[in-house]
């Protein structure tokens, strides 16, 4: 909601990142971290900044004073978009999912993933490893119960 047509980089390969700033602790001291995007964004963004200056938001069109959509505004629209198309969701639980489904995936960096989602302790990006680990236990304890009966199974905590 906040992207500036400056927040974004195209390289002459032709591959395209976006800039974002995240607060760190009380300090409130701003910290850089970028973010590649595919050839589609890169086109649609390219598209929304003709005719936008460096400082202009690529997406202040959506607000009444051509400032920054807040984060408020961001999460209606998202969710009228999930409701459209039958589903449910909120911002966090797409970031949430985003950061268990990379943070696990085979061969993943811990430390890209903490750049990506902003974390400035890896402690924090090392908690989405501890939920799929959790949510993996959950799913063979209620397998167990299915198959032998009754909800007093229970495998060794995480």
């Amino acid at each position: 909601g906040r992207l500036k047509k400056k927040d974004l980089e195209v390289m002459p390969s032709g591959k395209a990142r976006l800039r974002f700033t995240h607060s760190k602790g009380s300090t409130k001291e701003e910290e850089e971290y970028y973010t590649y995007i595919d050839e589609t964004l890169r086109d649609i963004l390219i598209e929304r900044c003709d005719g936008l200056d460096a400082d202009d938001y690529i997406f202040g069109c959506l607000t009444f004073n051509n400032g920054p959509v807040t984060n408020a505004v961001s999460a209606k629209v998202f969710r009228t978009i999930l409701k459209a198309a039958g589903l449910t969701g909120s911002p966090y639980k797409l970031r949430h999912s985003y950061g268990v489904y990379t943070s696990n995936r085979p061969g993943s960096s811990m430390p890209a993933v903490q750049q990506n989602m902003g974390h400035a302790n890896i402690t924090t990006t090392m908690l989405y490893v501890v939920a799929e680990e959790r949510a993996q236990v959950d799913a063979a304890e209620g397998l167990a119960g299915a198959v032998f009966g009754g909800d007093d199974v229970e495998f060794l905590s995480i």
